[in-house]
């Protein structure tokens, strides 16, 4: 099995996402949490690192587009 990045901060899955890295998995955890698993073979955590140290650059309505998807498939979850 691949390995997998694992996050429950929104915000930082859905640059991951904009960045073209697909959710490999969502699950919802017993402290409401969502959890987004993405595969670590995409080189995730340069994308990770840059986020945190703000400057990583996607699209602006990239980033708006992916956020709409993703509230929606957590409120599927």
């Amino acid at each position: 099995m691949n390995d997998l990045y694992s996050t429950s901060d929104t915000a930082l899955a859905t640059s991951i996402i904009a960045s073209g890295i697909p959710v490999e998995h969502m699950e919802r955890k017993g402290d409401g949490r969502v959890y987004f698993y993405f595969c670590e073979e995409l080189d995730v955590s340069p994308i990770a690192n840059r986020f945190w140290a703000k400057s990583l650059q996607v699209d602006a309505q990239t980033i708006l587009t992916e956020f709409k998807i993703l509230k929606q498939r957590i409120s599927n979850l």
